[in-house]
């Protein structure tokens, strides 16, 4: 700019800066399969002099290249449904002239669910079970760990297995899967009401139902009475 007085003459230059700040990260992993979950940001933006960061948990941070990680409020050990989370990471980039900008990313975190059922919950001695898995993973189970109660165990890639109990009791049974990514999960216990087996029960009845009728003398009649004892099991 100049100007001009009479005989005088001045002029000036005024430079205008016009910033563009791009704000922008990445981060590693952006997935997760497991509590807790640390994500390690690295900044991206461009022409970026201070930053302001809010994570998905509302905590926050004003480092350039932050690690944060994420914290499972539910600290039972067994997974009641699919837990799926998803974190939203908010960026605020402030250039040395106060110009800002703002970039939202979200992670997410899909923590395997096991789940299993039997055909069969009670019964007389031997009780054939039948066990199948309805569980759920992002990634594919690749190992499901059964535990039937009674010290049996089936360790492998059976999404269906059978077991016998064959002495009377209750037992408890569970499954633990792990998927291609390494992460676990244990299900409830699912507990098995085994019974006497119905000849022993029946033989049982009858004995004690012809002492009763001995010991009051009347004529024993206890064969209808003891078959239908024993069909209770």
């Amino acid at each position: 700019m100049q100007v001009q007085s009479g005989t005088c003459v001045d002029d000036t230059t005024i430079t205008i800066v016009v910033e563009n700040i791009v704000a922008g990260f990445a981060s590693n992993p952006s997935y997760s399969c497991s509590w807790p979950a640390t994500i390690q940001y690295t900044n991206q933006s461009v022409n970026g002099s201070t930053y302001n960061w809010l994570f998905g948990d509302s905590l926050t941070s004003s480092g350039i290249n932050p690690s944060h990680t994420y914290q499972n409020a539910d600290t039972n050990q067994y997974t009641i449904y699919y837990d799926h989370v998803y974190l939203h990471t908010q960026l605020i980039a402030t250039s040395i002239h106060g110009c800002k900008d703002t970039i939202i990313k979200t992670d997410s975190i899909f923590k395997p669910t096991a789940r299993f059922m039997p055909n069969v919950s009670h019964g007389c001695a031997p009780l054939n079970v039948a066990f199948s898995d309805s569980s759920i993973s992002k990634e594919p189970i690749v190992n499901y760990y059964w535990t039937f109660g009674d010290g049996a165990i089936n360790n492998g890639t059976s999404t269906s297995v059978n077991h016998t109990y064959t002495t009377p009791g209750i037992y408890y049974a569970r499954l633990v899967i792990t998927n291609s990514a390494g992460c676990k999960d244990t299900s409830y216990l699912i507990p098995i009401y085994v019974g006497e087996p119905a000849l022993l029960l029946f033989q049982w009845y009858q004995i004690m139902c012809v002492l009763i009728h001995r010991s009051i003398h009347r004529p024993y009649t206890c064969s209808r009475f003891s078959a239908v004892l024993a069909l209770q099991c």
